[in-house]
């Protein structure tokens, strides 16, 4: 057996420690310091941007000849949460989780109980540069839009709006 010096054991030492924390950094879920770090804003989709033209379209229909702003509960895709605020900059908007659906008393905030509109996209068919989606809201009755939709310039814009009452 081999006698290793002082300085040998240290280096040892050091190498040993090193490995260890290298084995245990790769088996640590990934952190900020030992992952990929991945793009802040990712583009959004069509889809996300169509919705968010339909929401605010609606949006500012209802928000029209009102003294005070509505709050709008908007049921929401994956992904669609963290954008919120920043999308509808300005309205009263939460995600559907935050509010109680009630057919006699309508929809209301889960926290204050203020009365709200539910908005959601029921159906959204993208065909090219081109758009057809059926939206609306529920505040007690409800309103069933369809709009048609054309991607001009890279911006998604809204050529026709229809809408009809359903009890």
């Amino acid at each position: 057996m081999m006698r290793m010096n002082k300085t040998t054991r240290v280096g040892a030492l050091l190498l040993a420690i090193s490995m260890l924390m290298v084995i245990r950094c790769a088996a640590q879920a990934p952190t900020m310091t030992n992952q990929a770090i991945a793009p802040m804003n990712p583009e959004p989709s069509d889809r996300h941007l169509i919705r968010m033209v339909v929401f605010q379209s609606i949006i500012e229909q209802l928000s029209t000849d009102r003294k005070s702003q509505p709050v709008f509960f908007i049921v929401l895709e994956p992904g669609e949460e963290q954008s919120l605020a920043s999308d509808y900059n300005g309205a009263k908007v939460h995600s559907s989780k935050d509010c109680i659906v009630d057919e006699v008393q309508g929809v209301k905030d889960k926290k204050t109980g203020e009365e709200g509109l539910l908005l959601e996209v029921k159906q959204l068919r993208i065909q090219s540069d081109k758009a057809d989606v059926f939206a609306g809201y529920f505040s007690g009755a409800g309103v069933l839009l369809s709009f048609r939709l054309e991607k001009k310039d890279g911006v998604w814009v809204i050529l026709e709006k229809r809408g009809r009452v359903i009890n």
